[in-house]
């Protein structure tokens, strides 16, 4: 309302708040021992859950939006400001799971995946989806698999396989009961990137290819990037150097179509060192020019052999 701009300027100016501008955008604090005493005063009003319950609300609404950001070209500001919102989150996270609302709370953790893997927080999100699937009793199929899939990836980013690949098979058995295709496609994948990184090439490019084969069959994009990713990377190590580029290109070219660069730069290394392993030299340092710049158009044609 009107009145509070103006008592907020009047906190300001008696130092009881801290004003900040950053990027034209201004944002306020306070000190904790004044935000100790202000929780005190709602607590004694009868207002504090209330005023939890908002907070945590904007929170979560400002995470599901973030989900879909994350994928597009606006990924680095979308990073940036979950950064500066992170105690925040945690807030949020933490009066959904404290006060039984644990489906929110782990849609909210699933969705921000990409963050906690972009930004380093990966010990964070797992812990948050750790503490949300132990309070797991009655959330929804689909909550529990994508809650099962998002752990399973941030273990994957430790190297943690022996936690990601039972979090991973659950995950695809709920996928598969709930008729969610592409998320059953993505947990293939993933379980046939673990196979190989594990020494089993076979199982690495069975898995693979049946999570192309499906990603192919409803016509997602996304998905086909992914296993066309990692069964390049599966081509490559068994010397099928032509596939695994071929798989490489492919996925390069429809990630640019999504429009997500943190995608384009992976797909291009991968496509780098599968040039590099075949012998390409001239395509491998275009591919590491286009890593590093995944908003360059594509690899020039001259980078290419035939």
């Amino acid at each position: 309302e009107g009145a509070l701009l103006a008592d907020l300027e009047a906190l300001v100016a008696w130092s009881l708040l801290r004003s900040d501008v950053a990027d034209g955008e201004v944002r306020v604090s306070m000190l904790e021992t004044l935000r100790e005493h202000a929780l005190a005063r709602l607590e004694s009003d009868g207002r504090l859950d209330e005023i939890r319950r908002r907070h945590g609300e904007r929170f979560l609404e400002l995470a599901a939006t973030a989900e879909e950001a994350l994928e597009g070209p606006d990924q680095a500001s979308w990073f940036e400001r979950l950064e500066v919102e992170l105690d925040n989150i945690r807030a949020a996270l933490d009066w959904c799971f404290m006060s039984g609302q644990v489906e929110e709370g782990l849609r909210a953790a699933s969705a921000l995946h990409r963050f906690w893997r972009g930004r380093g927080h990966v010990s964070e999100g797992r812990g948050w989806l750790a503490l949300g699937l132990s309070l797991a009793e009655d959330v929804a199929p689909v909550v529990r698999a994508r809650a099962l899939w998002t752990a399973a990836h941030q273990a994957d980013a430790q190297s943690d396989w022996d936690a990601a690949i039972p979090l991973l098979e659950e995950a695809l058995a709920l996928f598969r009961e709930c008729g969610q295709g592409r998320e059953a496609s993505f947990a293939l994948s993933e379980l046939g990137f673990i196979a190989l990184v594990q020494g089993d090439p076979p199982r690495a490019e069975r898995l693979c290819e049946e999570a192309l084969s499906l990603a192919r069959e409803l016509d997602d994009e996304r998905a086909m990037s992914a296993a066309l990713n990692n069964l390049g990377e599966v081509c490559s190590a068994t010397g099928d150097h032509e596939r695994a580029l071929a798989c490489h290109d492919e996925a390069v070219r429809l990630r640019r179509a999504l429009g997500n660069p943190e995608l384009v730069s992976a797909s291009t290394y991968s496509l780098g060192l599968a040039a590099f392993w075949s012998g390409d030299l001239p395509r491998a340092r275009a591919a590491r020019v286009c890593c590093a710049y995944p908003h360059l158009p594509e690899l020039p044609p001259n980078s290419r052999k035939g």
